[in-house]
């Protein structure tokens, strides 16, 4: 991709995007107390056959030219898998990918075409580049991304560019049976446009950019909607996903280097938990030098300019090295693909994830835990019951990869974060158990930091009788589902605190209004809740805005955005500090901002729907006068009983 396209992309994809896929557990799979985060198996083959990067052998001006360093780094990577573009009447290039292919790393690559004007049509040098090296090819994809390239009708020309391709792809017996994948786009609302692929690829295709932030949001409310516009009976791909080290003023959606290994690890493992058949980082080397440090683009890659190893490249190796046992290449398909332990997770509420990979060599299983979360987030616990005894590992390969011993036995308690966690099951040993450690669910710890008014929200007491809601996680109790504007409560607030800390469980329906508020401050100008723009791209990706009350008269305050995704239970709270006079909004226990506020009045809390058009459910409504800290919001977010 060209740096202007990049910029349109991260652009397109900043529109809302701020931090943060049901699966039913097979046998031998992790078993999670959490609604949105059930654990899916996958084999250590699977996983890491699923891993590629993108490369740009024609790039002759950047580091992309030492072919041997390309080669070099890959090997050290443990990856089989590169995508690059065909550039044509460059043999170089099909030299430097027929290397690669010898020594075991295939390539998507996709092919531009000759544009003229508005029109693109198939380049016979291109074709003639993929016969030769039709032997080293894992799919032909067209043109990288013309919805930002291409001409305003993009659609039009594109969609007859790839049937164009698909006739000379499958016109020629070298290149016949080569899998075809959809068009790429920058911009996600192009997928829909766009529409069904069926007529002329054999795979779906995506571009998610978490631009700078936790990967899973954009992954997890994104990718399942491309899918479904692009063909559900399609193996998913995703060409391009990756972080720039890089921010500028004008360009501020950076990951540090130390966050970047954290999320890198985390995009592999939640793309494969929600049926991504492949994810292609971008990029693998730094392209050119950048002493003055400003240009992002230069900063994607695993590899720095000077050859030196990113944190993230460490992390994606210690990760598939640790899988595999050793080296990954020695894992083939057919390896053991069974695991033998059945387990069941408590606790990591909303914000957690899990992935059960297989064992190549037998005897135990690996569990990936982690925190959908800022990379620097704070610690929880999480509780791991184990059908039969076992010994237990961790590691966390974007942070040193130490093991640590948690001891034989059926119970343990996990420290999980932002980094990827991947703890080992292996046969019993001699090794003495761990020690338990007891923790209070929501509503007790909730009593414990001070909270003077509560409820279940179930449905006594409202007006508009709603039904009370289904499908509540396990650390909550009681709610109701919303389903009419007539329905909502009030929940009085005694003392008038002027500094107060709202906390409520909600669910927001994909039919929800754009502008929907459903929790507001009673007494207070501002102090909302409320639901915007929740069908901007994807039908399950939704922006909520908070507001404190407004620092110097008026009515709404400044608006805090974040976002979460619909059909998934949420903790939302809303701290309105009078003294430091600033309201600042959470979203599963992680600050999504604060804005400047002035002291007000709490006398209760409404909750419901309070405008008109929020639809979902709510639950466990807890009022606090005074302002939590942040480790006290992410401890309420991902509270759970786990009794010694």
């Amino acid at each position: 991709m060209n740096t202007s396209a990049r910029r349109v992309l991260l652009r397109a994809l900043a529109v809302g995007l701020v931090a943060l896929g049901l699966h039913a557990a097979p046998a031998g799979a992790v078993v999670a107390d959490t609604g949105a985060t059930s654990g899916t198996t996958t084999t250590a083959y699977d996983l890491i056959d699923s891993v590629g990067v993108n490369v740009h052998m024609h790039f002759s001006d950047t580091t992309y030219a030492d072919s041997d360093r390309v080669l070099t780094a890959l090997q050290d990577l443990g990856v089989r898998h590169v995508r690059d573009g065909l550039a044509g009447k460059r043999p170089d290039e099909v030299a430097a990918l027929a290397t690669l292919g010898a020594h075991g790393i295939t390539s998507v690559l996709h092919l531009s075409g000759v544009r003229s004007g508005a029109t693109l049509s198939v380049d016979p040098e291109q074709i003639s580049e993929l016969r030769q090296l039709a032997p080293y090819v894992d799919a032909v994809e067209p043109v990288n991304e013309f919805d930002c390239t291409g001409p305003s009708s993009w659609a039009a020309p594109l969609r007859s560019y790839t049937t164009a391709l698909q006739t000379a792809v499958r016109g020629d017996a070298a290149t016949a049976n080569l899998p075809l994948l959809a068009p790429s786009f920058c911009r996600p609302e192009s997928v829909a446009t766009y529409g069904s692929v069926t007529d002329a690829a054999t795979l779906g295709n995506a571009h998610t950019y978490a631009i700078g932030k936790g990967p899973e949001l954009p992954a997890e409310s994104r990718l399942p909607a491309f899918a479904q516009a692009q063909g559900t009976s399609l193996p998913q791909y995703v060409t391009e996903s990756g972080y720039t080290n890089l921010g500028t003023a004008s360009y501020p959606y950076a990951a540090t280097e130390a966050a970047a290994a954290d999320y890198v690890v985390r995009t592999l493992l939640d793309h494969k938990r929600i049926g991504v058949a492949h994810t292609y980082l971008y990029e693998l080397l730094d392209e050119k030098k950048d002493g003055l440090k400003t240009d992002p683009e230069q900063h994607f890659g695993l590899v720095r300019y000077d050859n030196s190893r990113k944190p993230a490249f460490t992390a994606i190796r210690n990760l598939l090295g640790d899988l595999a046992g050793g080296a990954p290449s020695s894992v083939q398909a057919g390896s053991r693909a069974s695991a033998p332990y059945t387990t069941k997770l408590v606790g990591g509420g909303s914000l957690l994830r899990s992935l059960t990979i297989t064992d190549p060599h037998g005897g135990g299983q690996t569990v990936a835990l982690w925190l959908a979360a800022p990379s620097g987030v704070g610690a929880g616990k999480v509780r791991m019951t184990v059908t039969g005894s076992a010994t237990m590992t961790t590691r966390q390969p974007s942070r040193g990869n130490a093991v640590t011993t948690l001891g034989t036995g059926t119970t343990f308690d996990i420290p999980v974060n932002g980094a990827v966690t991947l703890v080992h099951l292996g046969a019993p040993t001699s090794g003495g158990a761990q020690a338990c450690t007891a923790s209070a669910d929501y509503t007790t710890l909730a009593s414990t930091l001070g909270a003077t008014a509560s409820s279940t929200l179930s449905p006594t007491g409202w007006s508009g009788a709603p039904a009370a809601a289904s499908g509540v996680p396990s650390w909550l109790t009681g709610g109701s589902q919303v389903g009419s504007d007539a329905q909502k409560v009030t929940v009085p607030v005694p003392g008038n605190p002027t500094t107060w800390s709202i906390g409520v469980w909600a669910r927001m329906n994909s039919a929800s209004a754009d502008y929907a508020t459903f929790l507001h401050a009673a007494g207070v100008s501002g102090g909302t809740l409320t639901t915007y723009n929740l069908t901007v791209d994807a039908p399950s990706h939704a922006q909520v805005a908070g507001y404190g009350p407004p620092p110097t008269g008026g009515t709404w305050g400044s608006e805090i955005a974040a976002n979460a995704a619909t059909g998934t239970w949420h903790y939302f709270a809303l701290v309105a500090d009078g003294a430091a006079k600033k309201t600042t909004l959470y979203v599963d226990g992680v600050a999504s901002g604060s804005k400047a506020s002035k002291a007000a009045a709490l006398t209760g809390v409404e909750v419901g729907s309070l405008t008109s058009g929020f639809r979902g459910a709510v639950s466990n409504l807890a009022v606090f006068p005074k302002a939590l800290t942040a480790a006290q919001q992410l401890a309420l977010a991902t509270s759970a009983r786990r009794t010694c």
